[in-house]
């Protein structure tokens, strides 16, 4: 009876692992895509990805943010090919081509009517203006 029990318990641990790990690769494989507006703008965000339209919709601010008022319109897969990105923020529009294999986040942003675009590995750089 021990062994049962214990070949249950530990059949259980076994699982739960692996179901873990497995969640985690998968997030690791994705790469978030947010937009941020200036202060007190409020408009429309079109995002394309490969010219698949990933999302549409208001931006919305988020009231506890005080560095930066990111908005998480999407999460798109690593991978080591190039993907062509179109932003439509405040019915201003940019296209851009940019390599996601080694980054986690990337933020597309619009002041002065310029889009600035960053990824998570380039600390404060801008990519494109």
């Amino acid at each position: 009876m021990k062994q049962i029990f214990l070949y249950l318990i530990l059949t259980t641990v076994l699982l739960i692992g692996c179901r873990s790990k497995q969640r985690e690769e998968k997030m690791d494989n994705k790469v978030s895509v947010f937009v941020d507006l200036p202060p007190n703008e409020a408009g429309n965000v079109k995002l394309w990805v490969n010219d698949s339209l990933i999302y549409e919709g208001p931006f919305i601010y988020q009231k506890d943010c005080a560095i930066y008022n990111d908005m998480l319109v999407g999460k798109i897969k690593k991978s080591n090919t190039t993907y062509k990105f179109k932003v439509n923020l405040l019915n201003s529009d940019t296209t851009f081509y940019y390599k996601m294999q080694n980054v986690d986040s990337i933020r597309v942003s619009l002041d002065d009517n310029r889009f600035y675009i960053c990824d998570n590995r380039e600390e404060g750089k801008w990519l494109l203006d």
